[in-house]
């Protein structure tokens, strides 16, 4: 019973709510965790879920030392879905409600000065097809912001060389455009050479994507994880540093030189503008940084 609603939900998150796969698949995680869950205290059918049953399904994470921001996104995703379980009409009640939201620490994201992130695209050497793409994807994280699926899921088709933008496929099946300049269109145009190269001889070819595997396939975002902290483990001291600390990196930089934060909002793809406002706080941090470090009586 319980699965049979689980596939109700999964299609319509992807046939009403539009959501990417990658969503997908985090709502369906949670919900099947949620399920095992229950299935383990003898519960068998959806209407005899009640509000305790969600806090000990919560309070067995914690348990699990599960960070307050996962515990946030499992709640909003049981809310989720027991409002379209009502909507369905079949259950009454929705158990979710009532319950407090855990409260977490915001961190300020992590970001690279202009000098870490101009001497890591210079340190790159372009002596291979490997490099040129690695290159490419870094330079590209940089000039627009875009999230680590938006960047493997850009085909050749969706990039425009007279306009020099991108067209993304952002969350919620939203596309938008992000810019790239001159410079991006220099890097993707010296990639696109060797790309051709990488697809001879592949069992895996695909002529759409834009940044291939090894193998002739579309890059895994794993794969992209794995170059982006292997280019920037020297600059950042050891740290690990993902994709998304160019995303940052971005945001932090066009709001440094004078952006309009709310330009940035459109170019990040962001539904609100309070999710923007978090690199206005970053500016600041390095503002007082900076002061504190230069400043004599400071």
């Amino acid at each position: 019973m319980m699965k049979h609603l689980g596939k109700k939900f999964k299609r319509f998150l992807k046939n009403e709510r539009g959501y990417s796969d990658f969503t997908i698949n985090s709502y369906m995680t949670d919900i099947t965790q949620f399920f095992d869950y229950t299935s383990e205290r003898k519960i068998e059918n959806i209407s005899d879920v009640n509000r305790d049953a969600i806090r000990g399904f919560l309070e067995s994470l914690y348990k699990k030392r599960i960070s307050n921001k996962t515990l946030r996104r499992k709640l909003s995703c049981l809310r989720t879905f027991f409002k379209f379980l009502i909507r369905e009409k079949l259950v009454v009640h929705n158990p979710t409600y009532a319950i407090p939201q855990p409260r977490f620490h915001k961190r300020l994201p992590r970001f690279l000065s202009i000098n870490q992130i101009f001497d890591a695209i210079d340190n790159i050497k372009e002596d291979n097809a490997l490099n040129i793409r690695n290159k490419t994807i870094l330079v590209l994280f940089y000039l627009t912001g875009i999230r680590l699926r938006e960047l493997v899921s850009i085909d050749i088709n969706d990039i425009d060389f007279y306009k020099l933008t991108i067209k993304v496929k952002g969350k919620g099946a939203k596309d938008r455009i992000v810019p790239f300049g001159h410079s991006g269109k220099k890097i993707l145009e010296k990639y696109l050479k060797v790309r051709e190269g990488m697809l001879k001889g592949k069992s895996g070819k695909n002529k759409k994507a834009l940044f291939l595997g090894q193998r002739g396939e579309r890059i895994s975002p794993r794969v992209v994880e794995r170059e982006i902290e292997k280019m920037l483990i020297q600059i950042a001291g050891g740290e690990r540093i993902y994709p998304h600390a160019l995303r940052h990196t971005f945001a932090t930089h066009l709001l440094d030189e004078g952006a309009d934060l709310r330009a940035v909002k459109d170019l990040l793809g962001h539904e609100s503008l309070s999710s923007t406002q978090i690199y206005s706080h970053v500016s600041v941090e390095a503002l007082k940084n900076a002061y504190k470090q230069a400043h004599p009586r400071a």
